[in-house]
C-alpha cells in the first residue's frame, strides 16, 4: 500500500553480508585460537584476512572485526590451557615436570613477533580518525537494529537512524556490536564443538542466530573428522552395530561434502562483494567552462536572498514593488550569465555539497518569480513571459554537470516557471504562444540525459562516501525505477503537457472549440506530438461534455482515465497541468481517517 519497505530492500541484504563476514572472520579467529601451527602464523592469516580491508578504506571494519577476534582469541586460548592443565593434572602417566609446567612458554623470537603484530594494531588505530565511527555507526550500525527514524545517508541508501547521535553514542555501539560479534562466535565454538549438554546448546543456537552458520560449519567439520571413532553401548546386537557404523559414514560423508560447498558459498558471496567495493566507478571526465557562469549565478542568489521572504502568490503590487524595484540592477548580470556556458564544479572526493550554493539558486529562482508577477500585474506580459523563461533557463543552468540533488533542484525551480507560465498563458496572443512553444521545446531538447547524471551522482557516491557509498550502489542497483527517474520524467511531462496546452490555445483561437485530437494540431501549430516520458505513447487527451482533458500517465504507466486518485491510495496516477479534476458528485471515496479525531 505505501511501497516498497526501504528496510526489506537495503537493511535485510546489509544484515546478511553483515553475518556472511562476521562469520567468515569468526571461523578464521576459532582456527587462530585453537589450530595446531605456531601462533604467529594463525595470527598472520586473520591479520591478512582483516588486512583485505586497507585497500577499500575499511579502517572501522577491521577494527570491529578484530575486537571481535581479540575476544574469542583470549577467551579459546585461556579455556584451552585450562582444559590442557586439567587434563595433565588427571593424567596419572604424565611426568613430574610435565605437570608442573603451567601457561605458555614465550622465546626472545615470540616476543620479537609480538612486537610486530602491536604494531601494525597501533599503526592501523591511528589512521582511524574520530569522525570514522560517527559516519559508520549512523549509517550502518544502527540502521541494522532500528530502521525507522531521520535519513542519514545519502544517494538513496534508504536507512535511518531514530535518534540525535551524541559524541559518546557511535562509540558506545562500535565497541556494543564487536563484543556481541566476538561472544556469538564464542556461543558457535561452544554449540559445534561441545560434546556435552546437547539441549542447552540447541537453545543457545536458537537464541544467537548471529552464530548458526559458524555453529553449523563446526559441527560439520567435527563430524567429518571425528565420526568415524567406534562407540557402542553395551548389549547392543551385532546388526545394531552395524547399522550404527553404515550411519557414522554417511554422516561423514555428507559432512565431508556439505564443509566445501557451504565455505565456497560464503567466499563466492562476500568476493563477489569485496570486488565491486574495491572498484569504485570511475569518475566522469568533465572539462569546466573557462568563463564558468556558475559562480556568477550562486552570488547573485546571495545578493537576492531577501526576496524570498515574501510569498509572491499572495503579495499585492505594492508588496512586490517594493521588493523588486531597488533589485531590478541586480538582474541583469545573471541575465548575462544565463546566455554564458555554465556547469556544476563537483567534488567528487568530498561529502560537502555546497548546500548553501543550492540555496542561492533557489532565492535567485524566487526573485525572477516576484519581478515577473509584478510585470503581470503592471500589464508587462512579455516582460513577465521573460522573467518566467529566464527562471527554466536557470534551472538548466544551475544544474547542468551536476549530481542528483543539482537536477532536484533544478527540477523544482523548473516546475514553479512552468506553473507561471501556465497561470499566465490566457494572456498570450497566437505569436507569443508559438515563439513560447519552440522555446519550450529547445529547453526540452537540451536537457542532460538522466543516465549521465545518475551516473555522476553514483561515481561521486563511490569515492565521497567510499566503501559505504559502494555498497549502497551495489544494493540499489537492481531499484526499478533508480532514484530520481520519477521526478526528471516528471518534468519533462509538465513541460509537454505546457507545450500541448498552448498548442491548443492557439487551435481554440483559430476555430473556437478545441480540436477533436492532438493530431490535428500538425503540422500547423506543433510539429510533432508531444510524447509521454512515462511510456512510448503521445499525451491523453480527449474532449469532454464541458471542455477536454489533456494529462499524463503518471510514474505508473497506466492510464487511469483522468481520476484524481485519493493521496491515502498512493501518489496521483495520471498528472496534469493544472489541477486535476475533482471527483463527481457522490463518488468521492471516503478517507480512512474520515470520522476520527
Amino acid at each position: 500500500m505505501w511501497g516498497p519497505n526501504p528496510w526489506l530492500t537495503t537493511g535485510v541484504p546489509v544484515l546478511a553480508l553483515a553475518l556472511l563476514l562476521h562469520s567468515l572472520v569468526g571461523l578464521i579467529a576459532i582456527w587462530a585460537a585453537l589450530g595446531r601451527p605456531h601462533w604467529f602464523i594463525r595470527l598472520a592469516v586473520l591479520g591478512g584476512l582483516l588486512s583485505l580491508g586497507l585497500p577499500i578504506g575499511a579502517h572501522d571494519l577491521i577494527l570491529i572485526f578484530a575486537t571481535q577476534s581479540v575476544l574469542v582469541l583470549v577467551t579459546l586460548t585461556l579455556v584451552r590451557a585450562r582444559l590442557g592443565r586439567t587434563s595433565r593434572h588427571d593424567d596419572a602417566t604424565t611426568s613430574r615436570a610435565a605437570e608442573t609446567r603451567r601457561g605458555p612458554q614465550f622465546s626472545i623470537l615470540d616476543l620479537l613477533l609480538a612486537t610486530a603484530v602491536v604494531a601494525a594494531v597501533v599503526a592501523l588505530a591511528v589512521r582511524v580518525s574520530a569522525d570514522v565511527w560517527e559516519v559508520w555507526t549512523a549509517n550502518v550500525l544502527v540502521p541494522l537494529f532500528w530502521p525507522q527514524g531521520m535519513p542519514v545517508m545519502p544517494a538513496g541508501l534508504f536507512l535511518y537512524c531514530p535518534f540525535p547521535l551524541t559524541p559518546a553514542a557511535p562509540w558506545l555501539v562500535f565497541g556494543g556490536v564487536a563484543v556481541f560479534f566476538g561472544l556469538s562466535t564464542l556461543a558457535a565454538a561452544w554449540i559445534g564443538l561441545g560434546r556435552r549438554l546437547l539441549w542447552l546448546r540447541l537453545i543457545v543456537f536458537c537464541l544467537i542466530p548471529t552464530s548458526a552458520i559458524m555453529a553449523v560449519w563446526l559441527a560439520l567439520w567435527r563430524e567429518a573428522r571425528h565420526s568415524g571413532r567406534e562407540e557402542g553401548r553395551r548389549g547392543a546386537s551385532d546388526a545394531v552395530l552395524i547399522v550404527r557404523a553404515r550411519s557414522r559414514v554417511v554422516r561423514r560423508w555428507a559432512a565431508r561434502i556439505a564443509i566445501p560447498l557451504i565455505s565456497l558459498a560464503i567466499l563466492v558471496v562476500l568476493g563477489r562483494v569485496y570486488y565491486v567495493l574495491a572498484t569504485p566507478l570511475p569518475i566522469p571526465e568533465t572539462a569546466i567552462p573557462e568563463n564558468n557562469a556558475y559562480a556568477t549565478l550562486v552570488r547573485a542568489g546571495q545578493s537576492l536572498e531577501d526576496m524570498g521572504a515574501i510569498d509572491v502568490a499572495t503579495a499585492t503590487q505594492e508588496e512586490l514593488a517594493d521588493l523588486v524595484r531597488p533589485k531590478r540592477a541586480a538582474f541583469e548580470p545573471v541575465r548575462a550569465a544565463l546566455a554564458q556556458p555554465c556547469q556544476v564544479p563537483v567534488d567528487y572526493g568530498s561529502v560537502d555539497l555546497k548546500l548553501e550554493d543550492l540555496s542561492s539558486l533557489r532565492s535567485l529562482a524566487r526573485a525572477f518569480h516576484a519581478e515577473g508577477k509584478l510585470a503581470e500585474m503592471e500589464g508587462r506580459t512579455e516582460d513577465a513571459v521573460e522573467d518566467y523563461r529566464d527562471m527554466i533557463r536557470l534551472s538548466q543552468a544551475g544544474a547542468r554537470g551536476g549530481l542528483l540533488i543539482h537536477a532536484l533542484v533544478g527540477w523544482a525551480i523548473e516546475a514553479l516557471g512552468v506553473a507561471a507560465l501556465r497561470d499566465a498563458r490566457a494572456t498570450l496572443d497566437s505569436t507569443e504562444c508559438r515563439e513560447l512553444i519552440d522555446f519550450l521545446r529547445s529547453i526540452d531538447a537540451a536537457r542532460e540525459p538522466f543516465d549521465e547524471i545518475l551516473r555522476r551522482d553514483q561515481a561521486w557516491v563511490d569515492h565521497a562516501y567510499g566503501w559505504q557509498g559502494r555498497l549502497s550502489r551495489m544494493l540499489e542497483k537492481e531499484r526499478d525505477p533508480p532514484p530520481g527517474q520519477e521526478p526528471a520524467w516528471a518534468a519533462k511531462a509538465r513541460m509537454r503537457l505546457l507545450v500541448a496546452e498552448l498548442a491548443i490555445q492557439m487551435y481554440r483561437q483559430d476555430h473556437g472549440q478545441p480540436p477533436e485530437t492532438l493530431a490535428d494540431l500538425v503540422p500547423r501549430y506543433l510539429r510533432s506530438l508531444p510524447q509521454e516520458p512515462f511510456r512510448d505513447q503521445p499525451l491523453v487527451y480527449r474532449l469532454t461534455s464541458t471542455d477536454y482533458l489533456l494529462y499524463s500517465v503518471g510514474p505508473d504507466g497506466q492510464d487511469d482515465g483522468g481520476q484524481n486518485t485519493p493521496w491515502w491510495r498512493g501518489n496521483p496516477s495520471d498528472l496534469f497541468l493544472d489541477d486535476p479534476p475533482e471527483e463527481e458528485e457522490g463518488e468521492e471515496e471516503e478517507s480512512p481517517w474520515d470520522g476520527e479525531d
